[in-house]
């Protein structure tokens, strides 16, 4: 009896000793948030963990994390209800974002085409819509482009917008005419079509403005000629003559402008004496 016994015992602590714990595998909650545990005990951390069909992001002490989080040099969204990985277009706030599924949900920047669509979304990921302006890397220049209330830029299009014509090329950068910019090219032999520099400049600009412009930026180039051209030669022939030459030069380009003839002898009188500035 007794050794029937004690082979019992043994064969219930062998059972004891070679049985597994077992953990409740599943999503955990404490009073420092969410965790994920695996049914060997361990848990989720230290970054993006599938789990099901979804995708989350966990601290190194394994708690779910929320909201926007930078991990690997890229920045993702994790939803703020259940903390899952969120891909495609989001809102966040008054803003669209564009979750890359192509980059495993990694927020995406600048030049964005689907379809036949192009899209621009600036270094912080926020999609731009309406009027913005960029800088090319290489000359440094600044053009305007425009797209729709979703997103979608402008391109290929050519539309009136009171006097003046609107003109976006294939790449979305605006230009516009107006009957200034005509005249001014009718002059000068400038291109009528000018990039939109400024809101307020197409919104202010007008005939008389782009003309005084012009006058101006031609005075400076009519002194400096005269500055380092005539300017220092030795009274004489010579300066006579290109003094002459300069002067009907001076009267021919501003007539062209319609400038009134005693604002052009003035104009001279000042280069002529180092009184224009």
């Amino acid at each position: 009896m007794r050794k029937s016994v004690g082979i019992a015992l043994l064969s219930l602590m062998i059972s004891a000793a070679g049985a597994a714990t077992v953990y409740a595998a599943g999503w955990q909650q404490g009073a420092g948030g969410w965790w994920y545990e695996y049914e060997d005990g361990s848990y989720a951390k230290s970054g993006i963990r599938q789990i099901g069909d979804q995708q989350y992001a966990f601290d190194q002490n394994g708690y779910m994390l929320q909201g926007w989080q930078y991990i690997g040099f890229k920045w993702y969204y994790f939803e703020p209800e259940g903390g899952a990985m969120a891909m495609g277009w989001k809102q966040v706030g008054d803003k669209w974002y564009y979750l890359d599924p192509n980059d495993n949900g990694a927020m995406y920047t600048y030049w964005l085409d689907i379809g036949k669509d192009r899209y621009y979304l600036d270094e912080n990921g926020v999609l731009q819509t309406g009027l913005f302006y960029l800088s090319d890397s290489t000359s440094g220049s600044k053009y305007a482009y425009q797209a729709d209330a979703n997103g979608v830029l402008i391109r290929n299009k050519t539309v009136e917008l009171g006097d003046r014509t609107v003109r976006y090329d294939s790449n979305g950068i605006m230009m516009y005419k107006s009957e200034a910019t005509k005249l001014k090219a009718k002059i000068d032999g400038s291109d009528p079509w000018q990039y939109v520099l400024s809101e307020k400049e197409l919104k202010e600009e007008s005939t008389d403005n782009t003309i005084s412009e012009a006058v101006d930026d031609l005075k400076s180039d009519l002194s400096d000629e005269y500055r380092e051209k005539i300017r220092g030669l030795s009274r004489g022939t010579t300066k006579d003559r290109k003094v002459a030459s300069w002067e009907s030069k001076v009267r021919k380009k501003l007539g062209d402008y319609l400038v009134d003839s005693w604002e052009i002898e003035e104009f001279i009188y000042d280069v002529e004496h180092g009184t224009y500035y």
